[in-house]
This record gives C-alpha cells, sequence and structure tokens, in this order.
C-alpha cells in the first residue's frame, strides 16, 4: 500500500510543475504579444528559469533599449502570464543568436 500512496503523490507533485512550466513557443508568444512584432523581430526569449526570462538580442542598441524598457515589459508580461500564476521576476537581455 505504501508504494501506491507513494506514486499517487509523486504524479500529483509532478503534475503541479508542468502547470507551472510555459514551453519555449508559449514564452515566444506571450512576448510578441507584449513586445510587438518589430521588437520580437530582433530578440528571442530563450529561458524561464526560476523567474528569470532570458532573452538573445541581436545588437548592442537592442540591448540598451529593452534595458531600458524592462521594468515595463516584465510587468506586461506578468499581467499576461497572471492566471497561469507564473510571474517573471527578472529579464536578463544578452546579445546571441535570435
Amino acid at each position: 500500500m505504501p508504494d501506491v500512496i507513494k506514486d499517487v503523490v509523486k504524479g500529483v507533485i509532478s503534475g503541479l510543475a508542468k502547470e507551472k512550466r510555459l514551453s519555449l513557443e508559449e514564452i515566444s508568444a506571450v512576448w510578441k504579444q507584449v513586445v510587438g512584432a518589430k521588437t520580437c523581430g530582433y530578440t528571442k526569449p530563450t529561458s524561464l528559469k526560476k523567474g528569470r526570462l532570458t532573452v538573445n538580442v541581436e545588437s548592442s542598441p537592442w540591448l540598451y533599449e529593452l534595458n531600458i524598457k524592462s521594468e515595463q515589459i516584465r510587468q506586461k508580461l506578468n499581467k499576461k502570464l497572471r492566471e497561469r500564476k507564473i510571474r517573471v521576476n527578472s529579464i536578463n537581455f544578452r546579445i546571441g543568436e535570435v
């Protein structure tokens, strides 16, 4: 009997963990809604781990502009993600492959 309970608890915990995760495609779709098609063309979200969103940007000017707007973008992302109970605490922009 303990093995059955253990398996049930493991399944419930695993299901809860999956609920809070977004696929990279889902993150990219929300990103595009928030920043718009133009900015999206020069950026690429690469991960969301422990509330930290990492986004590659094409160039230094984009890096500069997005760092200035990061708090505004973060707030808009959180508004979109609220119903999924996912929160972005910070955004890390870096120059990389888009």
